[in-house]
C-alpha cells in the first residue's frame, strides 16, 4: 500500500553571512519518522532575494532527533531544486529520498552565499509530497 504526506512550512528567513562558501541549514519540520517516506516531490519557493543566496530544499536524519547528521539535498537530481531569485521551482516528478539508516528525518532548506561580500538572505518556502511503500 503507498501512503502520501504532504508538509508545507514557511515563509522562513534564511540567510548566509557575507563571504560564506558552506552550506547552513534551516529546519522547517520537526522529526518525523523515517519509514514515513521514500519519495519525494517539492516546490521551492523564495521570495525578497537579497542577491547572492542560493537555496536547495534539504533534509537531515537522526537517530534519536536531538542530534542530527549534515544536511543533504533532496531532489530531482536532473533539474536541481534551487533558488537564486524570486520564485518558484516546482518538481513535476517523485524522486528517491537519501537512503535512511536512522530512525528520524526533518526537512527545511540550505543556503549559501553564491558569490559576493555582502550577507545574503530571503523568505524562503516549501511544499513536500512525500510517498512510503
Amino acid at each position: 500500500m503507498t501512503c502520501s504526506k504532504t508538509v508545507a512550512k514557511g515563509p522562513v528567513m534564511v540567510y548566509s553571512g557575507a563571504n560564506a562558501t558552506t552550506w547552513l541549514f534551516f529546519p522547517l519540520t520537526g522529526p518525523m519518522v523515517t519509514t514515513q517516506m521514500d519519495k519525494a516531490r517539492t516546490a521551492l519557493e523564495l521570495e525578497n532575494a537579497s542577491g547572492n543566496v542560493q537555496v536547495q530544499p534539504a533534509l537531515q536524519h537522526s537517530d534519536d532527533g536531538v542530534t542530527w547528521d549534515a544536511a543533504v539535498y533532496f531532489g530531482d537530481a536532473q533539474t536541481t531544486t534551487e533558488r537564486t531569485t524570486d520564485g518558484t521551482t516546482y518538481e513535476t516528478s517523485f524522486t528517491a529520498l537519501p537512503t535512511p539508516s536512522k530512525t528520524f528525518v526533518r526537512l527545511g532548506v540550505r543556503v549559501k552565499n553564491s558569490s559576493g561580500t555582502a550577507f545574503a538572505a530571503g523568505l524562503a518556502s516549501i511544499r513536500v509530497e512525500t510517498r512510503s511503500n
